[in-house]
């Protein structure tokens, strides 16, 4: 490995896609493991199930304690995936209902998909408490035993409603405010105005109401409000934040590398020809698109760069007037991708990823993800620095 004289200052980029995004936290778990490797996480930005691993990973970064993050990751996502019988169920109805030929097109505003949905959040809670009255004297067992089994078959509130599994593992009221480094980046879209927010934990508290706002899926949530903004989800703007890694940023806090986990394949070997190929290949060029434009971004401001450096070359007396330091606000930044690929996910099967896999949540399948993010990620720190795809300029 080539040596360093300091750590590279990385900043990491989680694309947002679902249940694809355990691979996610497969990735950022094992790059948290390699505690000897010559690099330093600056920041880290997320959108939808990406910005859930971001922020996990940035509490545990603020707190000095990787292992710290790698345990939230880990407890996240198996409290995620569809565990007791009837969280099977739900899990099989929601891949069938999104599979199926005829589209279900039912706003998350309706009355009657909005009662349905609380009483199953609700069905849980029930249960404990109606269990829980005899937790006294002889009915104590039973009671226990009870319950113990009633939570094998029965639907989790937090399975349900994101809000509770994010406060079940991070208590946000002590999550550090204004802090420089590391740094938090939450995308989303103002429903109204249609303008980009990269929610930014350098100047605003981070709150379950932010990675909701990053994760609201129009037809799925409703949108959520923060502040004075309606917001959805931030594929629809910034998937994820990557330009603000380095606009109005001071020179020596800018990232050295931005490192990118993107879910959504860039290429694809055949010509989409049925219905879902179709629409699995549309649904993965519109989460892209957002990527590519905030990537091409870094790259025109290294063309900018390497201008400069020629112009300095050429005219030594621009270098050291004003204009010479107003132009050295920026420096050549590379970027570089952790993919999944589907062929050594799948190695055993012939079937792969679509969009309705994005909503998969049984633990085989979201384990599969993880592992294959842990192997992903270690071929990767393998070959790094050196021997890694760096995208600059073109």
């Amino acid at each position: 490995m080539e040596k360093l004289q300091k750590p590279v200052r990385v900043a990491i980029a989680c694309q947002g896609g679902g249940a694809h995004t355990a691979f996610t936290a497969g990735v950022l778990n094992k790059i948290l493991e390699q505690t000897r490797q010559p690099f330093e996480i600056v920041a880290l930005s997320g959108t939808s199930g990406g910005a859930v691993c971001a922020l996990f990973t940035w509490y545990g970064l603020s707190k000095n304690d990787p292992e710290m993050a790698r345990k939230l990751l880990n407890g996240f996502w198996t409290d995620n995936s569809a565990n007791s019988f009837m969280e099977k169920l739900w899990n099989l109805w929601a891949l069938g209902a999104v599979r199926a030929p005829v589209e279900a097109k039912v706003s998350p505003y309706s009355p009657g998909l909005s009662w349905a949905l609380d009483q199953a959040l609700l069905q849980g809670d029930f249960m404990q408490k109606m269990l829980g009255f005899g937790d006294v004297g002889v009915f104590s067992s039973w009671s226990a035993f009870a319950r113990s089994e009633l939570e094998k078959y029965s639907l989790r509130g937090e399975f349900l409603d994101l809000k509770r599994l994010l406060e079940k593992h991070i208590d946000f009221s002590s999550l550090p405010r204004c802090l420089k480094k590391p740094r938090l980046l939450v995308g989303a879209v103002e429903v109204r105005t249609g303008e980009f927010k990269a929610f930014d934990s350098k100047i605003e508290p981070i709150l379950p109401e932010t990675i909701l706002a990053s994760a609201a899926l129009p037809n799925l949530f409703k949108a959520v409000h923060i502040d004075n903004g309606v917001y959805w989800d931030g594929l629809f703007s910034q998937n994820p934040p990557v330009r603000e890694f380095v606009k109005d940023v001071d020179l020596a806090d800018k990232p050295d590398q931005i490192w990118v986990i993107q879910i959504n394949p860039s290429k694809r070997d055949t010509e989409p020809t049925t219905v879902e190929e179709i629409l699995d290949r549309r649904n993965e060029l519109s989460g892209n698109v957002s990527l590519e434009q905030e990537i091409d971004f870094i790259k025109t401001l290294n063309k900018v760069v390497k201008a400069t450096d020629e112009l300095f070359k050429a005219h030594p007396e621009i270098s050291a007037s004003p204009a010479g330091d107003a132009l050295r606000r920026y420096k050549t930044v590379k970027i570089c991708r952790i993919e999944i690929d589907e062929q050594r996910l799948f190695s055993d099967r012939a079937s792969g990823l679509d969009y309705a896999s994005k909503l998969d949540r049984s633990p085989s399948f979201i384990q599969r993800l993880v592992e294959h993010g842990k192997s992903q990620a270690e071929s990767f720190l393998d070959g790094w620095p050196e021997s890694v795809d760096y995208e600059i300029y073109h």
